[in-house]
């Protein structure tokens, strides 16, 4: 599950090294919201993190501050995960590992007891559908999907639809 982590703060991690170099001790404010805009993190969060940070700060204190939004989140998790159906939305940019994640999110609910049900709600990319149909298949996991092009938000409504009906 960790490597779920190391994964999402790759980016992160390469634009740190690219702005800060590992010998300067301090960053500023402004260093770091480049280096979380370059690592495509959502410009709202910046400014939740940026709330408490001073004007310097060194990298544990960077890395704190990431690490913390995850504690937030778990938090959060825990108090809506026994919602039916509990909905976990994926997006992100091509090749970033998606279909894969699902999958191993999908296994992971397995493992703990839950229904699985997955939406291949990206409609456009060509394999996308046929690759998530294959993860589904291998988990022994239904799955509701359509053809290329068609409208993705009427796969997250006919998915929504049948978990429900399915007690999923």
């Amino acid at each position: 599950m960790f490597n779920i982590f190391k994964k999402v703060f790759k980016k992160t991690n390469e634009a740190i090294h690219e702005v800060a170099p590992t010998k300067k001790k301090k960053i500023t404010q402004e260093e770091f919201e480049d280096i979380l805009l370059e690592a495509d993190v959502n410009y709202e969060l910046i400014e939740y993190l940026m709330e408490d940070m001073p004007e310097e700060f060194d990298r544990a204190r960077a890395y704190n501050a990431l690490i913390s939004v995850f504690q937030y989140k778990a938090d959060w998790k825990e108090q809506y995960i026994d919602a039916k159906p509990f909905v976990d939305m994926i997006i992100g940019v091509n090749g970033a590992g998606k279909t894969t994640t699902i999958a191993k999110m999908a296994r992971y609910h397995q493992k703990h007891g839950k229904s699985v049900m997955l939406g291949a709600g990206d409609t456009f990319r060509a394999a996308a559908i046929e690759q998530l149909t294959r993860w589904a298949n291998r988990l022994g996991v239904p799955i509701i999907s359509t053809q290329q092009g068609h409208d993705p938000s009427a796969v997250v409504y006919d998915t929504l639809g049948s978990a429900q009906a399915k007690g999923i």
